[in-house]
């Protein structure tokens, strides 16, 4: 189990990683995140995986946004990607979804090419989930025709469930799960309400004693290195615990 930082990517990469700020977090691994598609179509290759390379961040995924039209462009923009994940020596790469939109995604036969795609680069694909209301079940069923572990899942919006509901939504597709997310939205409440915190501790302790070997993340803010230092500690506590 390992922590990592969601950050958006914007054009001037480099004027953008010499921030202060993120000079405190280069230890951490890195989610970088494509709020749209045209930063991927305008910007080189190179341009994004040398400063990183440079600064020797490590990157534990790339975020796709949400893709309303899918078309060969589109896969064109995805193949991109697996390229810039390979030269980051990354294996996820993270695509937003709804069931309904995963649904779609296998009637157009646009899962069979995603999966084409992703494993002829010995990449993962991960739909993340939003899992206020979601039925984890029913986006596993959609997956099952693809087999050796192509697809996968990344889960945030957990805070919203009790205890008991983690904890089975996380066990129902376990084998399955590669990253946990706190989102902003998320990070703002355990703030306010540290007893939220409390459900991350429980579900860090299971993770650990189930042997997880993904990623837990948060987005990106001004302090995330205080978050950051209290989940890497409850992570060692429960490690040692384990062992």
């Amino acid at each position: 189990m390992r922590l990592g930082i969601r950050i958006d990517f914007s054009y001037d990469i480099i004027k953008m990683l010499e921030r202060q700020s993120y000079n405190q977090i280069y230890n951490y691994y890195w989610g970088i995140r494509f709020n749209k598609f045209s930063l991927l179509k305008d910007i080189g290759v190179d341009e994004i995986v040398d400063p990183i390379i440079d600064r020797k961040i490590a990157v534990y995924a790339l975020y796709l946004p949400a893709i309303r039209r899918l078309n060969e462009s589109t896969l064109d923009l995805i193949e991109k990607t697996a390229i810039i994940a390979d030269e980051l020596a990354t294996k996820l790469i993270v695509y937003p979804v709804t069931w309904t939109q995963l649904r779609k995604l296998k009637e157009e036969t646009f899962l069979e090419k995603f999966y084409k795609l992703i494993s002829s680069y010995y990449l993962k694909l991960c739909f993340n989930i939003r899992c206020e209301r979601q039925e984890l079940g029913k986006f596993l069923n959609l997956i099952t025709d693809f087999t050796g572990g192509v697809f996968c899942f990344s889960l945030e919006s957990l805070i919203n469930n009790s205890k008991k509901k983690i904890l089975e939504k996380v066990d129902s597709i376990f084998g399955l799960l590669k990253i946990i997310h706190i989102n902003k939205r998320e990070l703002s409440s355990l703030m306010k309400e540290p007893e939220n915190l409390l459900k991350y501790y429980d579900l860090i302790n299971h993770l650990a004693w189930r042997g997880f070997e993904g990623f837990i993340t948060v987005d990106y803010y001004e302090d995330v290195e205080k978050l950051l230092g209290i989940l890497e500690q409850k992570v060692k506590l429960a490690q040692r615990r384990r062992i």
